[in-house]
């Protein structure tokens, strides 16, 4: 797979400034065969799913922005892509409110013909050019491409999810709340705030964790909380139902790995957990503190 460049004349008067650039610049993913098309569109299932959710999450949680279009608009940050787009549309012309499930297969049939147009240009011979946003195209060839890079499938993943290939965790806070969901978890960070005196100022959150480390390996993680406990990483908080504790066990296993390679640091996992689900949070390990709030 390939990263290529689309430079344009910043042409338009009316609203350039002295300051602006000659040149408007565009990064396209490029899939030029059938393993790329497969790949991509097995990862584009995933994240296209996730945001249409985040989206109808968003939407039905708050009560102040009347419509979908509305809420599209002026709240949600993280879904303004095509899919949201196109199913708040569709959700604003309906005569009738829109169920889960109908709103699912919406967005089902929007991701499965996006995926077989792609499959079906590439199956033809033909490239494709794809925006971050998940505008897409045939082209013939990169002629008129400034610029053209071999990408690998992590960096294929960034560019979709953070519209850079560049895109890495990097912690640099004594506290970390780590969150799957897309909102920020105001309740947990002030229960934290409250039960260990620190202010919420010094605490950094990486919301939709899951989502955003899906092609990491173990050794991704390890490396991850491994660096933050060098820069100082003291405490993690997080909120879970524990329901997947497949990802509950490996990120525990990547913890005691962590620290008993520090065994002259500590850290304080602050959790908030179901009470029947409190014997899957412990270690043998002195230096890791579990505190459940």
């Amino acid at each position: 797979m390939k990263l290529i460049t689309l430079k344009t004349p910043n042409t338009d008067a009316s609203f350039r400034r002295a300051t602006d650039p000659e040149f408007k610049t565009f990064n396209f993913l490029c899939i030029e065969n059938m393993q790329d098309a497969e790949y991509f569109t097995g990862i584009n299932s995933i994240l296209k799913s996730k945001q249409a959710i985040n989206f109808w999450m968003g939407f039905k949680s708050q009560n102040f922005r009347s419509t979908p279009m509305d809420y599209l608009c002026h709240e949600d940050r993280e879904s303004k892509n095509g899919i949201a787009n196109v199913l708040a549309l569709q959700m604003s012309l309906s005569e009738k409110p829109t169920s889960i499930a109908d709103y699912c297969s919406n967005a089902d049939k929007l991701i499965m013909n996006m995926n077989s147009s792609i499959l079906d240009i590439v199956d033809k011979g033909k490239m494709v050019r794809v925006f971050y946003n998940g505008g897409y195209c045939p082209i013939e060839n990169l002629e008129e491409y400034s610029e053209v890079w071999d990408i690998n499938e992590q960096e294929a993943y960034n560019y979709l999810l953070h519209k850079t290939i560049d895109f890495k965790f990097e912690i640099n806070k004594a506290s970390l709340v780590i969150e799957n969901d897309s909102y920020i978890p105001e309740r947990l960070v002030t229960k934290f705030c409250d039960e260990s005196g620190n202010k919420k100022e010094d605490i950094q959150i990486f919301t939709s964790f899951k989502h955003r480390t899906l092609l990491f390996k173990k050794e991704d993680y390890i490396k991850l909380f491994n660096d933050g406990i060098t820069n100082g990483l003291r405490n993690i908080i997080f909120e879970t139902t524990a329901q997947d504790q497949g990802q509950v066990n490996n990120i525990k296993q990547v913890f005691e790995y962590v620290m008993s390679k520090h065994p002259d640091k500590h850290l304080n996992i602050y959790a908030r957990v179901y009470d029947k689900n409190k014997k899957l949070f412990t270690s043998v390990l002195q230096n890791i503190n579990i505190v459940f709030l």
